[in-house]
């Protein structure tokens, strides 16, 4: 179950298989929308700021 729940995680936000391996429990935050993860470093981030990417749970309100 945690496989397949990794594998969505890094589907819905783009992640690269080294991001993937380094976000740990600490690194998430939930909230209603979705969860935002912390990377602390990417491949695209060449100063190792660290950067924060929103991965929507895709229940956004609907208008009619």
């Amino acid at each position: 179950m945690e496989d397949r729940a990794v594998l969505l995680l890094g589907f819905a936000g783009a992640f690269r298989r080294s991001e993937l391996v380094s976000i740990t429990m600490a690194d998430l935050t939930f909230s209603e929308n979705g969860v935002d993860v912390f990377l602390p470093k990417s491949k695209t981030d060449q100063e190792a700021k660290g950067q924060s990417v929103a991965v929507l749970n895709g229940k956004g309100t609907e208008t009619r």
